[in-house]
């Protein structure tokens, strides 16, 4: 199975909060995404003091990345233009990316 995970998903997948986070991404049969559109959310949401646990991983994100076997699904154009043109209107713009990237890389969005 192809896993997208959002930035709470990513968060809690990398402190270890829940169990079905641990088996999912750790199950060797899922390959597992993190966008880039997360990273930005993430920062954004730190540096405004709305989610402190994302400074866990933005403080050391690339020995945190380093550990686990995520793959980074970065934003095209292709994206972009399918997030514009969606029908349903989200009214965060990175939920609306997350959704098309999902969609277009036949992924399960983890939310």
């Amino acid at each position: 199975m192809r896993l997208l995970l959002d930035a709470l998903a990513l968060v809690w997948a990398l402190l270890g909060l829940t169990q079905l986070s641990r088996a999912a991404l750790s199950d060797p049969a899922n390959t597992v995404f993190v966008s880039s559109v997360t990273d930005g959310e993430l920062a954004i949401e730190y540096r405004s003091g709305k989610f402190p646990e994302a400074g866990v991983i933005l403080g050391n994100y690339y020995d945190v990345f380093a550990k686990v076997q995520f793959t980074e699904q970065i934003i095209s154009s292709a994206h972009g233009i399918a997030a514009g043109r969606h029908e349903r209107t989200h009214k965060n713009p990175f939920n609306r990316l997350l959704v098309v990237q999902a969609q277009l890389g036949n992924c399960v969005l983890v939310t």
